[in-house]
């Protein structure tokens, strides 16, 4: 029987570790979309761009339809195409390749697109019995296509949800004693916020007996350290799967990552 090494990239490694590495890259390589849908997707995001950020007239019905004229359903538009679109505005802006009118122009269409895709959503048969969200845009945040987004998404994995804007602490806890929602998604996209989102979690908690989970995620997560320290959330992840996870079941994933 041929002897099979043990990669010195591994050497010291825990194999129940490995086993866990092995496991989340097959699920991954499962879930990867097949190379013809994520063909059709650059191509009709190429054109989402171009038609959102030209001075053209852009009507949202018309930009529906030729995107569904594609072969891609409201959720492929929304998670893949809208996404990928706003992250290509962002980054031509970043490298001045486009105006801050025209990107400005641009992603609010596709908040326009986001909100047309995500408005006739109906109760799904799969919701969860007292499994309410609440998405929180913190004061001083303006960024509102990935909010919607994450919404989106939440609701078809069978969650009540509501979105609150400008989530001053006092408007957040008013919400939050009258209908009962088991988390809180804090949306952060700048370290400017930060401040604001700690003053939150403080003032709920301090007024609270029972205070929901509250769970911070956004791009702020991928240039900033130490947020679980700094901002007294229970989790840091901008995975949907941990963020919708029982506390217990959570914190195993974390550890196994």
């Amino acid at each position: 029987m041929a002897i099979i090494k043990k990669s010195p990239i591994l050497s010291g490694v825990d194999g129940r570790h490995v086993d866990a590495l092995a496991r989340r890259v097959i699920a991954e390589l499962r879930n990867k979309p097949p190379k013809e849908f994520r063909e059709r997707v650059a191509q009709a995001t190429g054109w989402l761009i171009e038609k959102a950020m030209s001075n053209d007239i852009f009507i949202l019905e018309d930009a529906r339809s030729e995107l569904m004229a594609r072969g891609l359903s409201a959720a492929d538009i929304v998670d893949h195409c809208v996404s990928d679109a706003a992250r290509e505005m962002g980054r031509q802006w970043a490298d001045d390749e486009a105006s801050f009118a025209t990107v400005t122009l641009g992603t609010a269409r596709l908040h326009g697109l986001c909100k047309l895709l995500t408005s006739d959503w109906e109760n799904p048969s799969n919701l969860k019995p007292n499994a309410s969200v609440l998405i929180a845009v913190c004061d001083r945040e303006d960024h509102l296509i990935g909010p919607v987004v994450l919404a989106d998404q939440v609701r078809r994995a069978g969650y009540s949800v509501h979105l609150m804007t400008r989530a001053v602490p006092e408007k957040l806890l008013s919400k939050l004693t009258s209908e009962p929602f088991a988390t809180v998604f804090v949306s952060c996209s700048a370290e400017v916020s930060l401040e604001n989102v700690a003053t939150t979690v403080r003032h709920v908690r301090a007024k609270m007996s029972r205070s929901p989970r509250f769970v911070l995620g956004g791009p702020v997560i991928d240039c900033v350290d130490d947020l679980l320290e700094r901002t007294g959330v229970d989790l840091v992840t901008n995975s949907i799967g941990l963020a919708l996870a029982d506390p217990g079941r959570s914190s195993e994933m974390v550890a196994n990552c």
